[in-house]
C-alpha cells in the first residue's frame, strides 16, 4: 500500500468518501489519516475531511477545526470546519 505522500488526489477523495458513506468509520481508527487530509494543500482534500469528522466526536480534530474555521485561506472550507464545530 501507498503511504499517504503518495496518494493523489483522486485517492484521497475515494477514501474520504469511503468514510463518509460507511459504517466502518467507527470500527477502525482513521485519525491519522484525518489529520494528514485536514492539513492538506488541497482546499477540496480538507473540506471533505472536514465532513469525514461529523460521524467521529473526537476532542482531538477540535484545535485543527478551529484553526480551519478561523484561519483557512478557502471560505469553503471555513464553513465546513465551523459547521463541524458546531456538531
Amino acid at each position: 500500500m501507498k503511504s499517504l505522500n503518495e496518494w493523489n488526489k483522486k485517492d484521497k477523495l475515494r477514501f474520504l468518501e469511503n468514510i463518509v458513506n460507511n459504517d466502518d468509520k467507527f470500527f477502525n481508527d482513521y485519525t491519522e489519516e484525518l489529520i494528514n487530509f485536514l492539513k492538506d494543500t488541497d482546499p477540496e482534500i480538507r473540506e471533505k475531511a472536514v465532513e469525514a469528522l461529523w460521524d467521529i466526536p473526537s476532542p482531538e480534530f477540535l484545535e485543527i477545526l478551529q484553526d480551519l474555521a478561523g484561519n483557512d485561506p478557502v471560505i469553503h472550507v471555513r464553513k465546513k470546519a465551523i459547521a463541524g464545530l458546531g456538531r
